[in-house]
C-alpha cells in the first residue's frame, strides 16, 4: 500500500502537517512498529509487510517469555480471587448485600441459591426459579 504525506497529515488532523507525518512515520519505522519506506522526492509512503518470519530461536524465547508471564498474572489474579473471597469481611458485606441490606440489591436469600450444577455458581443462571 502506498499513500501520499499530504494525505496521511490530512486524514490525520496533524497541525504540523506533512513533516509531522514524517517525522512520526520515522519514529515508529525505527521502532519496529511499521515497515514502510518513505519516498521524500515524491512524498509518499510505501508500507510493507512484516519481514518476521516467526521461525528463529528469538522469536521462540520472545514467545516464552510472554506465556511465562501470562501463566504468573493469572496465579497472582486468582490468589488475589481466593483472599478476597474467603475474607469474613467480604463475606459478611456480600450476605448483607445478597439479602437486600444495600440499595438496589437483589431481594433474594441464600435458601434460593442452586449450588448444584454444573459451574462454580450452581447451574447455568445460579439460582432456582
Amino acid at each position: 500500500m502506498t499513500l501520499s504525506l499530504e494525505s496521511i497529515a490530512a486524514t490525520c488532523k496533524l497541525d504540523g502537517g506533512i513533516t509531522e507525518v514524517k517525522m512520526r512515520l520515522v519514529k515508529m519505522i525505527e521502532k519496529g512498529q511499521i515497515f514502510a519506506t518513505i519516498n521524500e522526492k515524491d512524498g509518499m509512503v510505501s508500507f510493507h509487510d512484516n519481514p518476521e518470519q516467526y521461525n528463529s530461536n528469538s522469536t521462540l524465547n520472545h514467545l516464552r517469555s510472554q506465556l511465562d508471564t501470562a501463566v504468573e498474572l493469572t496465579k497472582r489474579l486468582k490468589s488475589v480471587d481466593e483472599d478476597i473471597s474467603t475474607s469474613e469481611k467480604y463475606v459478611q458485606k456480600n450476605m448483607q448485600s445478597e439479602r437486600g441490606a444495600g440499595p438496589g440489591r437483589g431481594n433474594y436469600e441464600f435458601d434460593d441459591m442452586d449450588v448444584g450444577g454444573d459451574s462454580r455458581f450452581g447451574g447455568p443462571s445460579g439460582f432456582r426459579a
